[in-house]
């Protein structure tokens, strides 16, 4: 999965075989595209479904600050009256697999699914297939790049090994498949003396060394987003930790 708001369908999934709530194949499926689009047979598809809306967790909007009813709680919507909101990221598009086209009629088709990565149903929707090769990282180490987490694959509050998360840097800052990041956070101690009461508002903060929490590999990278797996993991990791490349 990633983060975009640039989908544009060309069809969906109208019905699975044998009325079935969803299925992971192998078996057909009905679309609602046919020869009247100019569909072939053997033409390819990606089934995927337009999750929720991503805002980021840290940093606001650059325009209007505030929202009625919906502003922004970290890494997600959220129904607070007057709340800061966040600058917004796109959506959060899950890939569910790919299909094949098999049979061809005027409006409607048959497609099977000849590859899934999570339950197709009724309603997915479908772009044409292109194979994705990411150029990957030579591994060098002169790269400095930093920036957060902003959203998990399954909207998990805590993640682990193997889990997809989403970051607010992509190959616009540099960034590539293979790359390897670690999620830190910067611990502080607060104290507020009783004698400075008066010259400083609120608590003194001193912020202590980084805490890494694990690592991250780059899988997918989109114009100012990427995913990641998880492939280290020290302490818990939440939407809103920063990121680093690795030191």
């Amino acid at each position: 999965g990633f983060i975009s708001n640039k989908m544009v369908p060309v069809g969906k999934v109208s019905k699975v075989f044998d009325n079935k709530l969803a299925t992971t194949g192998p078996e057909r499926v009905f679309i609602d595209i046919g020869r009247r689009q100019g569909l072939e047979l053997g033409d390819k598809f990606t089934a995927y479904s337009q999750e929720r809306f991503i805002y980021h967790p840290v940093f606001g909007h650059n325009g209007i600050g505030f929202q009625l009813f919906k502003p922004r709680r970290t890494g997600f919507e959220s129904k607070q009256y007057l709340s800061s909101s966040g600058k917004p990221l796109g959506y959060s598009i899950m890939i569910r697999g790919i299909l094949e086209v098999v049979e061809i009629g005027e409006t409607t088709s048959y497609a099977n699914v000849i590859k899934s990565y999570e339950d197709i149903k009724p309603g997915e929707l479908l772009i044409p297939y292109q194979e994705n090769v990411e150029p990957m990282s030579d591994g060098g180490s002169d790269k400095n790049i930093d920036g957060y987490v902003v959203a998990t694959k399954l909207d998990k509050i805590g993640v682990g090994v193997t889990d997809i998360v989403y970051i607010d840097q992509g190959w616009e800052g540099g960034v590539q498949a293979g790359d390897v990041f670690e999620v830190y956070n910067i611990p502080e101690i607060a104290e507020k003396k009783w004698w400075e009461f008066w010259r400083y508002k609120g608590t003194k903060k001193t912020p202590l060394l980084p805490d890494v929490l694990g690592e991250i590999k780059i899988v997918n990278t989109q114009r100012r987003t990427a995913s990641a797996v998880i492939v280290q993991n020290n302490y818990d990791m939440h939407v809103g930790n920063k990121i680093r490349t690795k030191r």
